[in-house]
């Protein structure tokens, strides 16, 4: 009953749902990680799922996500290249796993002509989406760069204002100009 199934004929049909497996995977599981390498497609049945980008800090940052009905991990079966994200689980999931090969095959036997469009638009989705993930991180080094100078400055601040305050209360103390 996925949306993404209903555009096969029903031969093709019960053919993805045999090669399927569905898979429950419980909230806060990743159900893969970012570099993994692309071999399946994702049926969201039920639950939502967010998509993270590592960054240099080794912490995770919210790309994207994905509510019931939608699909993803198409990219990497149609680039070949490995994932660029991390999938995790926001509350449990409910997914069918379709073999990229399959869904490769059947795109090549149906309509070539469609998957070396789909190529194109991936490849330039693709583009885009790098650039703006390594825009996020350049955004997310330069606010780590003005935290840490925020700390510096005010490290430097608070000796200068003790040594400025002891030098008041000792010009008002003495009069002398040696002093």
């Amino acid at each position: 009953k996925h949306p993404f199934v209903s555009k096969f004929s029903k031969s093709e049909t019960e053919q993805i749902v045999a090669s399927s497996k569905v898979q429950v995977y419980k909230a806060g599981t990743v159900i893969f990680e970012e570099e993994s390498i692309s071999n399946l497609l994702y049926l969201l049945l039920e639950g939502d799922v967010d998509f993270l980008k590592k960054t240099n800090t080794g912490k995770y940052s919210p790309v994207s996500s994905a509510k019931a009905g939608s699909f993803f991990g198409e990219f990497g079966i149609l680039t070949g290249e490995n994932r660029k994200l991390r999938a995790k689980a926001s509350n449990d999931v409910r997914v069918g796993e379709i073999p990229g090969a399959l869904l490769l095959d059947f795109l090549k036997k149906s309509a070539p002509f469609l998957l070396e469009v789909l190529n194109n638009v991936t490849t330039h989705l693709k583009t885009t989406t790098d650039h703006y993930l390594q825009e996020r991180i350049k955004n997310e080094k330069l606010q780590a760069v003005g935290q840490m100078v925020r700390s510096i400055v005010h490290d430097l601040r608070n000796p200068f204002s003790i040594i400025s305050l002891a030098t008041y209360m000792i010009g008002e103390e003495h009069d002398d100009e040696k002093t």
